[in-house]
């Protein structure tokens, strides 16, 4: 495999060596300015041109000076330079650089102010491939190339920046993206990858890049400065009339089947979309690898675990009833049978001794859900803005679990054994209501805002929980413990949060904000648990140790003050707030009832500076407070698995967080890196308290004394010519952890350490071959401050190699290889496991609207799902049933049908 890989990468890489021979290259240089103000023009696009086909070939952005220098220019071939600054005309020159010519140097370029009827000149003819603008960075869509009928996910890959992993996750310049929005619209919810992975590239004329903000701070043009980042997507005028999608059906071995559609109807601001799906292979919602409708280029799916048949389908509107009203929905429908099959080897670590578990577990899952998700904009007028969101999510569940455990000594003696299975049914029911008002005022800067979020979660569920548990002794008896119940739970949990702000203006740039919220939730659970009557035959005895009717409630009012500075290269943003926290907690079968008061403080900093248009460096600090949650609470013994019982905890106190991070991050169009530091640590943190006694019982506690230190380093550099691009990324990042937790009553510190380090390649040549290597290996290494616990080290490492081949004509070969090794695996589990999936693609009919596909999925038939789990009180090592290898042979139907706008 290693020899295979580098003749590839030494092909490759000659390729390049060769086509630089054949054609020399020059650089381009020069100054921009303002011609009003005579200032330089930063992050002014400089792009250039081949005037033969009008094909990009590079392009740079200007520095503080307004410098520019463009490089890797062909000699001796007619060339235009395209010069664009938002807000200024572009300029525009024809030029030749004669083979004597190593550098051009132009003269200085004067750019003039833009007209509305200017911009209309530079949308019909050559545009710049990105454009800086105040708050967005902009994409042109057609200056980079992506395989024929590729989605959004395979654009997104090409752009400067922009890192699409494994799952379908992407981040910008090192921030996560958390929506994508088409034309500004919510599509599917807002759920992104369902955008990135099935709408086409060739509709899209723009990427916009954006800060990511809550709906008050995009009305009063706050900012925290380590925000999200959002993409919108705006489509090319001429294809927001059609109908367009994607069809697919496939069948191989083993009886695995997938099949599936994708539809969408745009009329101007009307949109409709579908999207069905039925398969066996492991796809098992719409979002990532889960549905990306057998595209050519996108990653193999079926990872996840156990084995799962899924049926699901999807509705999406939306539509622009005028210009102050939108509206968009959507609906979900879900079903899926999992079945799985796990086996763990767990080390639990005790103040004076260890003992082993070993557990065998096999599990089937049905599920059933709906979701329905329904959004309302309304701007009567330019100073105003309304949103409501409802949303309604039911769901059903049916669960069937059989584990077998023995627990052994370090010398190999049985401790005890448990057979015992476990059947549940649950029908739970989720809907909420947001709503957010914002009203400025005639002074500039002065505005207030409502909002009002409300939840309502009704669970109930039917259990029963059969078993039988062996005891044995030091002089080799046994005592045995038969278990045959049944428990009927009740649950409702309901939360308000009511909140009011004010924003008035200083000065130009100062402002203040007031903001008043109330929070007021409320829960219960009720659980009555019946044993066996072998009398009656009937689950009539109580079983009082297992019921309880437990009442929770949290009320809080916090009042905030907030000064915001901002400025053109400096922000600063200072707030704190008073809450007075009431909880209140009771518990019927105990027969107790807790009172809790407290005062929390909400200090916020925020410092940023820009020191250039595409470089800034941001501090913040937060404070926060977490509540435990109602099964934290409850003070009623989980016995699911009859030698771990989980308890609750009616005493515990809320948490409070404080975090610091520290962001630095430049680029330019070639260039990013990014680096960042943060710290956190927590007051009455929720930990784990584990003792053994007989079998092993464990329940949240509140600690102090833990805190966290982690920092990231991220680089990429991006080069590219007329016919190729190539990438490079480089990222380290780690990690130091403090924590308690208790084992037998005694404190264990845990002191962890992880440093990794990631090398990734990503090689385009025409649209020929795209070659995506990368290396990760990561250390880690926990010591634990009971004496007799033995510090764990092991290392990590992971190679990928993913490579499409569109050779020869109207055919794609993708190729997916990953190895994983884990140096310190426990014994009988593997310490390597490759990962091989192949497919061939054949582009059918004259327009390759349509794909025959031949894939296989584990070509060597060795996945695995093998990861080690390490706390304060255990180490752990599982083996879970994933699906193995598997033929499919799918026909994939791409629908293009758009007409003129009028």
């Amino acid at each position: 495999m290693r020899s295979i890989a580098g003749l590839i990468v030494f092909t490759l890489f000659l390729s390049m060596h060769l086509q630089a021979q054949r054609t020399r290259y020059a650089s381009l240089k020069g100054t921009v300015i303002d011609s009003a103000s005579r200032q330089p023009v930063e992050a002014a696009t400089v792009s250039v041109f081949l005037i033969a086909d009008s094909s990009l070939i590079t392009y740079s952005i200007t520095n503080k000076k307004g410098e520019f220098l463009v490089n890797e220019i062909p000699q001796a071939k007619p060339c235009r330079v395209m010069i664009s600054y938002s807000g200024l005309r572009s300029f525009t020159q024809d030029f030749v650089i004669s083979p004597e010519t190593k550098e051009l140097i132009i003269n200085t370029v004067r750019l003039r102010k833009a007209y509305s009827e200017m911009e209309e000149v530079i949308v019909s003819a050559q545009r710049p491939p990105v454009m800086i603008k105040k708050d967005t960075l902009e994409f042109n869509a057609g200056s980079f190339k992506t395989p024929v009928n590729g989605v959004v996910e395979d654009l997104l890959k090409q752009l400067p920046g922009v890192e699409v992993d494994a799952e379908g996750n992407i981040t910008v310049n090192g921030k996560k993206v958390t929506k994508i929005t088409v034309d500004g619209k919510d599509f599917f919810a807002s759920d992104f990858k369902i955008t990135s992975k099935n709408l086409p590239k060739d509709i899209i004329d723009k990427v916009q890049i954006v800060d990511y903000k809550t709906r008050e701070a995009q009305f009063n043009k706050t900012t925290t400065g380590n925000e999200d980042k959002a993409i919108n997507l705006t489509l090319k005028k001429d294809k927001k009339k059609g109908v367009f999608g994607r069809a697919s059906a496939g069948y191989g071995s083993d009886k695995r089947h997938e099949s599936g559609a994708s539809v969408n109807y745009f009329d101007g601001p009307l949109q409709l979309n579908f999207i069905g799906y039925a398969n066996n292979t492991n796809r098992m919602s719409f979002s990532g690898g889960d549905f990306s409708m057998g595209n050519p280029t996108s990653s193999f799916s079926g990872r996840g675990s156990g084995i799962t048949e899924t049926k699901a389908a999807g509705l999406n509107f939306s539509n622009e009833f005028s210009k102050k009203l939108r509206m968009n929905g959507s609906y979900f429908y879900s079903n899926s049978h999992m079945t799985n099959a796990t086996i763990a080897r767990r080390q639990n670590i005790l103040p004076d001794t260890t003992f082993f578990y070993n557990s065998a577990t096999r599990t089937t899952n049905d599920n059933d859900n709906h979701r329905l998700n329904v959004n309302i904009d309304y701007k009567p007028d330019s100073a105003t803005d309304v949103y409501v969101n409802a949303y309604v999510n039911t769901g059903t569940t049916t669960t069937s679990t059989s584990n077998d455990a023995v627990s052994s000594s370090t010398k190999g003696d049985i401790i005890n054994t448990a057979v015992n299975t476990f059947n549940g049914n649950s029908d739970d029911k989720n809907g909420g209501l947001e709503f957010f008002f914002g009203h400025r005022l005639k002074k500039r800067g002065r505005s207030f805002t409502l909002s009002m979020n409300y939840n309502n979660t009704n669970r109930k569920s039917l259990d029963a929980n059969k078993g039988n548990t062996v005891f044995y002794k030091a002089d080799s008896s046994s005592t045995e413990d038969m278990l045959d119940q049944r428990s009927n739970t009740t649950g409702k949990n309901n939360a308000l949060s009511l909140s009011a702000s004010w924003t008035e203006p200083l000065t130009s740039k100062l402002n203040i904000m007031f903001l008043y919220n109330y929070t007021n939730g409320s829960g219960h659970n009720d659980k009555i648990t019946n044993r066996y009557n072998p009398l009656t035959r009937q689950y009539d005895i109580p079983d009082t140790l297992y019921s309880n009717a437990f009442r929770n409630r949290n009320l809080a009012h916090t009042p905030y003050i907030s000064f915001s500075y901002y400025h053109e290269k400096f922000n600063a943003s200072i707030s704190t707030g008073i809450q007075w926290l009431e909880q209140e907690n009771v518990s019927a079968q105990e027969k107790n009832f807790l009172a809790q008061h407290y005062t929390n403080l909400f200090p916020t900093a925020i410092i940023g500076y820009r020191f250039s248009k595409t470089g800034n460096i941001n501090l913040n600090y937060n404070g926060r407070t977490q509540q435990p949650t109602i099964d934290q609470l409850q003070p009623i013994p989980d016995n699911t698995n009859t030698l771990y019982i989980k308890l609750g905890n009616p005493d515990l106190k809320p948490s409070f967080y404080h975090n610091f991070n520290l962001n630095l991050q430049q680029y330019d169009s070639k260039t990013y890196w990014n680096g960042s530091l943060g710290f956190s640590t927590a007051t009455n943190q929720i930990v784990s308290e584990t003792w053994f006694d007989s079998v092993q019982y464990t329940r949240p506690i509140n600690s102090n004394g833990n805190y966290n230190f982690s920092y990231n380093i991220n680089f990429s550099r991006s080069w590219k010519k007329k016919n190729w691009s190539l990438r490079l990324t480089l990222s380290n990042n780690g990690m130091y952890n403090r924590n308690a937790s208790f084992s037998n009553k005694l404190e264990n510190i845990t002191k962890s350490y992880s440093v990794a380090q990631r090398i990734g390649i990503s090689y385009t040549f025409k649209e020929l071959i795209t070659f995506m290597p990368s290396f990760i290996v990561r250390y880690n290494d926990t010591r634990y401050s009971l004496e007799h616990t033995q510090p764990t080290e092991n290392i990590t490492k992971a190679v990928t190699l993913n490579m499409f081949l569109n050779w020869p004509k109207r055919f794609i070969l993708e190729n997916n290889l990953q190895y994983n090794n884990n140096s310190r695996t426990a014994p009988g589990f593997p310490k390597g496991v490759t990962m091989w999936n192949m497919a061939l693609n054949y582009q059918m009919f004259k327009d390759r609207q349509s794909t025959l596909r031949l894939s296989i999925y584990d070509l060597l038939k060795q996945n695995t799902s093998i990861y080690r789990s390490i706390t304060p009180t255990y180490i752990e090592d599982t083996q879970v049933q994933v699906l193995q290898q598997y033929f499919l042979v799918s026909f994939i139907y791409n629908l293009k049908q758009f007409r003129a706008k009028g």
